[in-house]
């Protein structure tokens, strides 16, 4: 997990453990003016690393570059000073807007890998954030974007479906909706084959060529030859 374990306050002065040794990725940390810790209004240069050996504090910390990580016990307990108690219930860094969009986020490590999605609410569609980093906190992936509300749930699933065996598809049958008549003539129009279409519609391939011909669109299917 990729980890702040030293800063820079903007007298120049190091905290934490900047004498450490290894790989390390530099970014910026802005502290609000008037918020809680002896760096109110400041921007920090911190220095995080994959740290697996370190207990990490419990509060996620947003940097100023869009990425999202932890800090070590011993780097929280500095950044915060005597106040890190009353800053641990907000439990992210810096606090929400006073707004009421509460962001939700979720974490998930390997030990190798680190991901951390957030999902703020906003009018109609939440902001949708993943990143990913290495053990040594070099960010490796990055997505942004938004959906329209309730659609998360939606595109999780989507996801499940390309990251695993594809499950057997039952084909529909009865009567056909407006939509699917309208989908059906669409596709038709644009050249898509009967085999297509019925994969679209979960319907089979002779249903779709009986309802093309039903539209005047398509000759009736020819019957299946018996062997002699």
């Amino acid at each position: 997990m990729a980890l702040i374990y030293a800063f820079r306050d903007e007298a120049g002065h190091w905290h934490g453990d900047p004498g450490r040794t290894g790989a390390a990725v530099e970014a910026t940390l802005t502290f609000p003016a008037g918020c809680a810790g002896p760096f109110a209004g400041q921007t920090l240069l911190v220095r995080t690393a994959g740290l697996v050996e370190a207990t990490p504090g419990s509060i996620r910390y947003f940097l100023d570059d869009g990425t999202t990580c932890y800090a070590t016990r011993e780097a929280e307990n500095r950044l915060f000073g005597p106040q890190v108690t009353a800053a641990r219930r907000h439990e992210r860094w810096p606090p929400p807007a006073a707004s009421g969009d509460t962001p939700a986020f979720w974490a998930l490590s390997d030990g190798d890998r680190h991901y951390d999605l957030t999902v703020t609410p906003g009018p109609g569609r939440s902001a949708v954030e993943i990143v990913g980093a290495d053990r040594d906190g070099q960010v490796i992936a990055s997505l942004r974007g938004h959906l329209p509300d309730g659609d998360l749930g939606f595109v999780a699933a989507l996801l499940r479906e390309a990251t695993g065996p594809a499950p057997a598809r039952s084909r529909r049958r009865g009567r056909w909706s407006p939509q699917e008549k309208a989908l059906a003539v669409r596709r038709h129009h644009e050249g898509a084959t009967v085999e297509a279409i019925a994969d679209e519609l979960s319907r089979t391939p002779k249903g779709v060529q009986y309802k093309l011909h039903y539209l005047g669109l398509a000759p009736l299917p020819r019957p299946a030859r018996r062997r002699p």
